[in-house]
Parts: structure tokens; C-alpha cells; sequence
């Protein structure tokens, strides 16, 4: 059975308000605190005797106040009495020779007996209240009494039969629930049960019927788990004992707290050497082992038993763990490299892998990379260049074909983007350095021609404003044979095809600035040598990946959409993607 409530409310401030109201004579405030407190402390039998004394105390009060009241009315009716007759002496005296002596007569004792009468009435009614009153105080057995002698005195009194009767079920009901606390203390639980249902559905308000009630229920319901949970660790099926154990702790701490306590520590001891005993042991339940450990450890901290037992198997538990963290964080990079979830997930395996080996190389430079690269993707649509490129350049000399080769293609971006910055701003020797680097890591991955050929217009443009005239008419001839695009466009009649060969005799000539200027100005919009197809952003799409995925460049697609701001491109959007076939 439930223990019930441990704490104690006499410190409780409900108490001391309680006893302050009733000092002072304050009893309905004193009644509403001490109700406050019995529903904090429901079957505390201090409590319910405590409100019993408070109820004669007040009924005893009450009494005096109606006695004084009762005793001022009597001597206002004696008083009254004197004062009648003395007039109806002086009025016999007055008025004697007008009546009889016998009228007289007749006249006091009427009032004598009408006098009597509402004595009797006062005295009864005094009466009657009190019965009410120990009626509802719970003392039905006095109560009884009076309402009997009232029965005697006056039957026909309104209410009074309704009274008798409630009280006579009453002590029925009071005779039934002390053979149900009986059976509770001889430990028949079902049939006290049963009795007080019985009281329940006569008189659902009736005591603490509700509360005893529901504390038997539970007692049926921590039962049978509790015997599903013995079952189970009689079976060896430790993870059925564990959570057998576990919800009774959850729901009462106090249920047989010393067995189940260490039931449930030998259930944790004995499912972790469950698992450590299986030589392919999952991730999961290596670190469910581990908790179990941990677990026992709180029940009992100092236990010998287990500290023995979790020395013994830490080496062995943090090896498999490590293991299996680093498989689980190269199996989701296996399945979808450029994910970004992927990545994150493989940085939780990779982190917790490093907790265990904190001095571990590898380790440290798989977390290393999947953080440097998290971070590089968010900083990329905020356009901080300068934080990016050094985060992804010590990417790429680790692993430069790192997640599927899209950190190579932000790192390309992040050049050609911080190059187009420094070239609007004329800092043409900046931007050529970082075109010049965009076309490096364009040749490492030569799949991409719109890559290759964008990276090398920009350093074509860019050595042409530094005087650099011949080296920027070699590239622009470069670019155009390497894309294939000359092949292309000479081959039919074309304004374009025009000027590129005037470009073409221009150098051959050794006319470097003009043959530049006017592949410059043929080459600077780009979009009327590449196709675009249409597609719809999918949910953890990022824009770099887009532009790995379909041998593009970010500045291509935001040119071909007519957007400036990387972060318009989000979920469901619909856009164009440009390539060189």
C-alpha cells in the first residue's frame, strides 16, 4: 500500500493562519485555511482530528453565544412577564368593578401558558441547530440522540423526519467504512475495496472515500507491475525489469522503495553485462550500457560492485564506442556527403568520439572540417569572405574532393565573389589575385566548363586594366578553345563571330589592347553562351551544392535569375540553373 503524503503540515503557513484565526474567534476564516490544508494533506489523521477538536470548540462556542442569547431572551420574557403584571394588577385594581375575578384568572394563565410555550420553542430550536451542526461536523452519533429527544418532544417539527433519516443511513455508512479501514489494516485489500465502493455509490462526498479509493487502485496497479517486473528479471529479459522498476519509482517513490531500489539495481548491473557480452554490439546500445552504468552508480554511488565492474569495462566500452561513432559519422558522409544534416549529424558522432579519445588526431580533424565547413556554408550567404576562405582552403588541403567536392566549389565561389568585390572597388590587383586562385581550383575539377571559363574571363578582364594586354588576349583565346565555345560561334555567321575574329587579327598583329577590348566587351555578358534548366530548390538544397550539382557557378545562377542576394534562393523555389555542355 501507498504510504501517502510524508511531509508534515505544521510548518505549513496554512496551519499558522489556521490557529491564528481560531484564536481569535475567526471561524469561517479558520475553516477555509484548515480546508486549504486537508486537500495538501488528505488522509492525515492528525489533521482530521485536529478539525474534529476545531468543530466542538466551535460548537462550544457557538453554544455560549446561543445560551447568552437564549438567557437575554428569557429575562427580557420574565422582565416582560413582571412588567404584564404588574399592569394587569393595576388594571384590576382599575378596572375591577368592570370584570370578574374569574376573567382575570382566565387571562393569567394564558399568558403564563403562551409564555411556557415559546420557551419550549426557543429551547427546541436551540436544540435542533445543534443536531444540524453535529451532523455536519461528522459526529452523527450525537447528533442522533438529539434529533430523537427532539422526535420525542415534537415529531411534527419541518425537516426533522428527513434528519433522522439522513442520519440513520449515515451511521450506516460510518458502521461499513470502519469494516473497510478493518480490512485494509488485515490487509484484504480487494474486499476493502469493494466495501468502499459500495459507501461511494450511496455517498460519493462521504469522508475520504474518494482518496481511500484511489489508493487502493494504485496498490492493484503498482502490484501488477511489480510482479510483470519480477517476472521479467526472473526471465533475464533486463530491459522489461529495468522499465518495470523505473515507472514504479516514477509514480511513487515510496512504494517499496528498499526492494524495488534493489531489484532495479541489479537489473542495470546485469542488462549492461548483457550487452558488453555480445561482440557486435550496436552504437545504440554500447551507450545504453553505459547509461546503465551511470544509472546504478546513482542508486548506489559508492558501490563497490559497480565501480569494480564499470573500471573493468570502460576501456573496452569507450573502444567500441569509438568505433562506433566513426562508423556511423563515415557511413551517413558515405550516403550523402554534401548534406548538410548529414554533416551536422556526422559532427554530433565525431564530438562525441573526441569526448572519449581527446587526443586522437584523426578524430580531432574530421571535427575539425565538418565544423570549419558548417560554419563556411553559413557564412557564405552573409558574404563574409574573409572568415571563409581560410576555413575551407584548410579543408581542401586536407581533403579537396570534401563532400562530394561542393567545399571546393564554395571555395571557388567564396575567391570569385570577394574578386568581384575588390574589382567594383578597383582593386584590381586584389581581385586578380583571387581570380587567379578561382582558376586553379576550376582546373582541379575541369568537369565544370562554365567554371573554368568564368574564373578565366575574370582574370582576362582584370589583367587587361592592369596594362597587361597579351596576357589577357592569350586567356581570353584560351578560354574560348578550352569551353569550345570559338569552335561554336565561328562556325556560323554571327555579329559575335565577327568581332572575335577582328579580336584574333588584332593580336595576331601584335594589337594587344584593341584585340582586348573587344573580346572584353563581346565577353562580357556570358549568358548568350550557356543553356539553363529549370528546377525547383528541394528542402536542404544550399546554393554552392546547386552549383556543384549542375557544373554551374553561384554567380551564374544569381545573374541568370536576376537576384543579387544569396538568401532569396530558399525551399520550393523555382530557378534557373546556367551550364556550359
Amino acid at each position: 500500500m501507498p504510504s501517502g503524503e510524508a511531509k508534515t503540515y505544521i510548518n505549513n503557513p496554512l496551519y499558522t493562519e489556521a490557529m491564528r484565526n481560531f484564536q481569535l474567534g475567526k471561524w469561517d476564516a479558520g475553516f477555509v485555511n484548515l480546508n486549504k490544508l486537508q486537500a495538501l494533506f488528505p488522509v492525515d489523521p492528525e489533521l482530521t482530528q485536529l478539525r474534529q477538536q476545531m468543530q466542538v470548540k466551535f460548537l462550544v462556542d457557538q453554544d455560549e453565544v446561543h445560551d447568552k442569547r437564549l438567557a437575554r431572551q428569557r429575562n427580557f420574557l420574565k422582565y416582560a412577564l413582571r412588567i404584564m403584571l404588574v399592569l394587569l394588577f393595576v388594571g384590576a385594581i382599575g378596572w375591577g368593578i368592570y370584570y370578574y375575578s374569574t376573567w382575570i384568572q382566565k387571562q393569567w394563565t394564558d399568558t403564563r401558558i403562551n409564555f411556557e410555550n415559546e420557551v419550549k420553542q426557543i429551547e427546541l430550536s436551540v436544540k435542533y441547530r445543534n443536531a444540524q451542526e453535529l451532523l455536519l461536523a461528522g459526529r452523527v452519533s450525537e447528533a442522533i440522540v438529539l434529533f430523537n429527544e427532539l422526535a420525542d418532544a415534537d415529531p411534527n417539527m419541518p425537516g426533522l423526519q428527513d434528519y433522522i433519516n439522513r442520519t440513520n443511513d449515515l451511521l450506516i455508512l460510518d458502521k461499513k467504512y470502519q469494516e473497510a479501514m478493518q480490512l485494509i489494516n488485515d490487509g484484504e485489500y480487494q474486499k476493502a475495496l469493494d466495501k468502499l465502493k459500495e459507501i461511494a455509490s450511496k455517498e460519493p462526498n462521504y469522508k475520504d472515500i474518494t482518496i481511500r479509493i484511489d489508493q487502493l487502485e494504485k496498490s492493484f496497479l503498482y502490484q501488477e507491475i511489480l510482479d510483470r517486473a519480477d517476472q521479467a528479471y526472473q526471465d533475464g529479459r533486463w530491459y522489461d525489469a529495468i522499465v518495470g522498476y523505473e515507472s514504479l519509482r516514477t509514480m511513487d517513490t515510496t512504494y517499496r522503495e528498499a526492494i524495488i531500489k534493489k531489484s532495479l539495481f541489479d537489473s542495470y548491473l546485469k542488462a549492461a553485462d548483457a550487452i558488453l557480452a555480445k561482440p557486435t554490439a550496436k552504437l545504440e546500445d554500447l551507450l545504453l550500457a553505459e547509461s546503465y552504468y551511470q544509472k546504478a552508480l546513482t542508486l548506489s554511488p559508492r558501490d563497490p560492485e559497480i565501480l569494480n565492474k564499470r573500471a573493468e569495462a570502460k576501456t573496452s566500452i569507450e573502444d567500441r564506442l569509438v568505433k562506433g561513432f566513426l562508423f556511423e559519422a563515415q557511413k551517413i558522409l558515405n550516403t550523402d556527403a554534401d548534406s548538410l544534416s548529414a554533416i551536422q549529424t556526422a559532427e554530433s558522432y565525431y564530438s562525441q568520439a573526441l569526448n572519449l579519445r581527446p587526443n586522437d588526431p584523426e578524430i580531432l580533424l574530421q571535427l575539425t572540417m565538418t565544423r570549419k565547413y558548417l560554419v563556411a556554408i553559413d557564412n557564405f550567404n552573409k558574404g563574409l569572405w574573409d572568415a571563409i576562405i581560410p576555413d575551407l582552403e584548410y579543408i581542401y588541403s586536407q581533403d579537396p574532393n570534401y563532400a562530394n567536392g561542393t567545399a571546393l566549389q564554395t571555395l571557388y565561389d567564396a575567391y570569385t565573389s570577394r574578386g568581384n568585390e575588390e574589382y567594383l572597388k578597383g582593386d584590381y590587383p586584389g581581385a586578380l589575385v583571387d581570380y587567379q586562385r578561382a582558376v586553379v581550383l576550376a582546373n582541379d575539377q575541369p568537369q565544370s566548363i562554365l567554371r573554368l571559363f568564368e574564373a578565366q574571363l575574370n582574370v582576362a578582364k582584370t589583367l587587361g586594366l592592369l596594362d597587361k594586354y597579351k596576357e589577357a588576349t592569350t586567356l581570353y583565346k584560351e578560354a574560348l578553345e578550352l569551353s569550345g565555345i570559338s569552335e561554336k560561334i565561328l562556325g556560323i555567321e554571327s555579329k559575335t563571330a565577327a568581332a572575335l575574329l577582328q579580336a584574333k587579327a588584332y593580336a595576331e598583329k601584335g594589337n594587344y589592347k584593341s584585340a582586348y577590348q573587344i573580346y572584353r566587351d563581346e565577353l562580357s555578358d556570358i549568358s548568350k553562351f550557356y543553356e539553363t534548366i529549370d528546377i525547383v530548390v528541394g528542402s536542404g538544397d544550399y546554393l554552392t551544392l546547386l552549383a556543384r550539382l549542375y557544373d554551374s557557378t553561384v554567380s551564374a545562377i544569381l545573374a541568370a535569375n536576376g537576384i543579387n542576394n544569396p538568401n532569396e534562393i530558399g525551399p520550393q523555389t523555382k530557378i534557373k540553373v546556367p551550364r556550359i555542355k
